[in-house]
Parts: structure tokens; C-alpha cells; sequence
């Protein structure tokens, strides 16, 4: 990877290249080669192993609460989720954004992504063994144009505390 480094003021910006993930369905009815291909990378990207479906019956609730706390722009279609300009959700302050985690975590759509077969299974095949879940769920819902509200680059080992294998599943 190429490095891209440079100072603002006091910061130092890090960061690599961004290149296109490399789809790893071509390996799951293999786990050896899923094995190898993930200690090789450090990560495993699919394209469509969960059913959109489920992916989109969370958007729509995580949607409507946007919609109901006024964060979307008036007159824009809810699947489109276009925000208003004003909107900054992703504050940990707000507390809206504290509400919107109230209900969509619990929510069985979201519940339901988290148990999903398919993404188990990856996991087991990667343990070689049961894999936990629930540990360090959230929803990430982020306003456009806030860059002070994007999460900084980090490892979810630090602050998932446990076992020390750890694999994180963005959907």
C-alpha cells in the first residue's frame, strides 16, 4: 500500500492509498484458502452474502427515526436518505443520536443482521470453532460534510475487550 502522510498544524495525517477490496466469495467453499486469504489481507470482503433485504428493512427503520428527529430533508423520498443540510447526527452529546441507538439496537431487524447464517458461518470457518457476537454492536449513522463527527482510524481490539481473536463485520 502506498503511504500518504502530511501535518496540518499540529496533526499528522496517515493514511494509505485506498484501492478496491478484492471479493472473497470465490473462497467459501473452501476454508483453508478463506482461512489463508484472511490472515493474508486482514479482511474478507463479500459482495450480496446477506440478503438485501435485510440489509434494507434496517435502513428503513434507521431511516424513520432520522425522519422523525427532522434530519431528513423535507420532500426527499425516506429510502434516499437524504439529510438536510443543517443535520449532524453521529454526535455522542446529542441526544438524539443516543435515542436513535435506543431503538434501532434493539430492534429485531438489527438483531437479526447480527445472527445472520451467512456472516456466522465466514466467522466459524475464520475460528475454526463458534464465534461470539454482540460484542461492540452499534449503528454508524454519520452526517454528510461533518468531518469532525467521522470516527478516526482505529483497531476495535482496543476497545473490545476479550478474546484476542477479534474480526469486525461492517454491513
Amino acid at each position: 500500500m502506498d503511504r500518504l502522510d502530511r501535518v496540518e498544524g499540529d496533526l499528522m495525517i496517515a493514511a494509505t492509498a485506498v484501492r478496491p477490496l478484492r471479493d472473497s466469495a470465490a473462497r467459501l467453499a473452501d476454508p483453508s484458502a478463506l482461512r489463508r486469504e484472511a490472515a493474508d489481507r486482514g479482511y474478507l470482503f463479500f459482495r450480496r452474502l446477506i440478503d438485501p433485504a435485510e440489509v434494507l428493512a434496517l435502513r428503513s427503520l434507521v431511516l424513520e427515526v432520522c425522519r422523525e428527529f427532522g434530519a431528513l430533508a423535507e420532500g426527499s423520498a425516506l429510502m434516499d436518505g437524504v439529510a438536510r443540510p443543517e443535520t449532524r447526527l453521529g454526535d455522542y452529546d446529542d441526544p438524539r443520536w443516543v435515542a436513535l441507538q435506543c431503538r434501532v439496537m434493539p430492534s429485531p431487524d438489527f438483531r437479526r443482521l447480527g445472527e445472520n447464517a451467512a456472516v456466522r458461518g465466514v466467522l466459524e470457518t475464520i475460528f475454526e470453532g463458534p464465534a461470539l457476537g454482540e460484542r461492540g454492536d452499534t449503528c454508524r449513522v454519520f452526517s454528510p460534510n461533518t468531518p469532525d463527527l467521522t470516527t478516526l482510524p482505529h483497531q476495535d481490539r482496543y476497545y473490545v475487550r476479550g478474546e484476542p481473536a477479534l474480526w469486525t463485520v461492517w454491513i
